[in-house]
């Protein structure tokens, strides 16, 4: 066997679009779509000017997200999702956890401990200023109802629910 050394993608961007259509019509025939639409200018501009840091894995796993989400069989794909960590909601006004009051002689002195200090302290207080409802709290915080529900049981916060 040989080594085959290859630019990077960055420094051979006449491939990126190349590549992106096929990876896109990978992922439109497992998702049953009859053909991939395309994608619009905004899109295409967004797939050249990334620097594209992870290489083809990295632009394989956009393109598949992107279209994924898209979920248009119709409509030329329009918004490349280069950040799945990004939340897709707005920032809350919330006040932030006054980390100081934390951060006190009565707080833990190893790192974790005081962590889980925090973000008790931040759980307790979002569900206060959401009436204690489970829904809403998640909602404010980014977080699925699953999410918020395994870190109340994992600190243990009581339900202090009203009932009417």
């Amino acid at each position: 066997f040989d080594v085959v050394h290859l630019p990077a993608l960055h420094q051979r961007p006449e491939d990126v679009l190349e590549l992106a259509e096929h990876f896109a019509m990978q992922i439109s025939a497992e998702l049953g779509w009859a053909l991939f639409p395309g994608f619009e200018d905004s899109a295409v501009l967004a797939l050249q000017s990334h620097r594209w840091p992870g290489n083809v894995r990295e632009l394989k796993n956009v393109v598949e997200r992107s279209v994924y989400r898209w979920g248009n069989p119709t409509k030329k794909v329009g918004a490349l999702i280069l950040d799945p960590f990004k939340s897709p909601f707005p920032a809350t006004d919330a006040s932030p956890v006054d980390t100081k009051s934390i951060a006190s002689s009565e707080a833990p002195d190893d790192f974790n401990s005081r962590v889980l200090a925090i973000e008790k302290q931040m759980l307790e207080e979002a569900m206060a200023e959401n009436g204690h409802n489970q829904r809403l709290t998640a909602q404010a915080l980014g977080l699925s109802y699953d999410q918020l529900r395994g870190m109340v049981r994992k600190h243990q916060i009581g339900g202090q629910r009203r009932r009417s």
